[in-house]
């Protein structure tokens, strides 16, 4: 249970911060991105408004210099006049690409009559400027560079840490469930010492009642006595199997090969005269050649749960239903039968220890399920229960 509990919250933690590091990275980087392609976009307006006028060939000390921003960027304009010819052109702020390319990149794009668009790292824009039409370009390599350099610093940087956290919230599980651990090690204990020192007074009272009926016969006292005997020992029995089961650790029970469709007749044919008495039919359908790996022990506890809860609950002189059956690769266990006020059950919890439906009124410890639950993950199971109607269906898949 601890254990459980241990990694259940492992995971919990580690989802989360996985979720927050994950979304400030990529928050991080896409506002990054989204500021190179404004800043693209920005210096093109710029480039557009200015026109060739740096063009070197006409260079004219009276032409204001580009400004600061203009400045650190890479880019080229080419002008056309109305008829698709070249009127002018500038490259003499750019050194990665070669005058008769650009020239090239432009009149395509031109001639296509795009306004806007991006080649590999460039960015360009059209504008009309003096009734000339212009398409200027800037290089966004560097821009783009720094924009992978940081995004795989920030996702390693980011991995490294998440280790870290990891190793963190490892030992911090460790030092904040020693409490727990030892108080769940005392429980079990006592739980443990407690089962076996009932044992013996109810041994004692049972061979008590024994005698007294030899000497008195049966009544109604005595035949209550011995159901309550029955439900103490039945409790105790299941609180040690829920102990033992706590444990997860499967060398408490052996594993191997065993008959299914023999063990599933086996606990038919026990419950067979209590269902006849209590006025219920048993419909049960088991596969021929069934076997299944685990522990026998166990599964047949399994059963005996699902059987003696159906006995308990069912709706008086109505079909309980009982299947196993192989779909492909998977053993599947079913257990049906109709019963009163299922509409205030509670599905997700009954699997719970201890949990009651609130208008139960039929006598139980309310661990049984619980018992079934953790039998199923121990065979590396699935198990749930669905309502229809009034009819439950409890399913096993193996």
């Amino acid at each position: 249970m601890i254990k459980k509990l241990k990694i259940k919250f492992i995971l919990i933690s580690m989802i989360s911060i996985f979720f927050v590091l994950a979304t400030t990275i990529a928050v991080i980087n896409i506002i990054n991105k989204h500021n190179i392609e404004k800043q693209a976009k920005e210096t093109i307006s710029l480039v557009l408004s200015r026109g060739t006028m740096d063009n070197k060939n006409n260079y004219d000390p009276s032409v204001p210099p580009p400004p600061q921003d203009l400045m650190e960027q890479h880019y080229f304009i080419v002008g056309f006049n109305d008829d698709g010819t070249v009127y002018d052109k500038d490259f003499i702020h750019i050194f990665t690409i070669t005058e008769e390319y650009g020239t090239l990149l432009a009149t395509n794009i031109y001639a296509e009559g795009k306004q806007n668009g991006k080649i590999d790292d460039l960015r360009w824009g059209r504008g009309v400027k003096d009734g000339k039409t212009y398409i200027a370009f800037v290089d966004l390599k560097d821009h783009i560079e720094y924009f992978k350099n940081f995004l795989t610093i920030s996702t390693s940087v980011s991995a490294g840490c998440y280790v870290l956290i990891f190793g963190l919230i490892l030992l911090a599980s460790k030092i904040a469930f020693i409490t727990s651990e030892d108080s769940f090690k005392k429980q079990k204990t006592f739980i443990t010492n407690a089962s076996h020192e009932l044992k013996t007074p109810l041994t004692i009272i049972s061979t008590d009642l024994e005698i007294i009926e030899m000497d008195y016969g049966k009544n109604e006292w005595t035949e209550s006595i011995r159901d309550q005997i029955n439900r103490l020992t039945n409790m105790t029995n299941q609180l040690v199997t829920l102990s033992r089961l706590d444990e997860t650790d499967t060398h408490n029970y052996e594993f191997s090969e065993f008959d299914l469709t023999s063990l599933a007749h086996e606990c038919i044919d026990a419950f067979k005269p209590s269902y006849e008495r209590a006025g219920f039919k048993l419909k049960s359908r088991i596969a021929q050649n069934l076997t299944m790996k685990g522990n026998r022990f166990l599964i047949n506890e399994m059963i005996y749960i699902f059987l003696d809860n159906a006995l308990k609950y069912a709706k008086a002189e109505t079909t309980i239903e009982f299947k196993i059956e192989k779909t492909k690769d998977k053993l599947s266990f079913k257990f049906s039968n109709e019963a009163e006020g299922l509409e205030e059950l509670n599905t997700k919890l009954m699997f719970e220890r201890f949990y009651r439906s609130s208008n139960s009124t039929k006598p139980g410890s309310g661990i049984g399920l619980s018992i079934a639950q953790e039998i199923t993950q121990l065979h590396k199971g699935k198990i749930n229960a669905t309502v229809e109607g009034n009819k439950i269906t409890f399913t096993m898949l193996f």
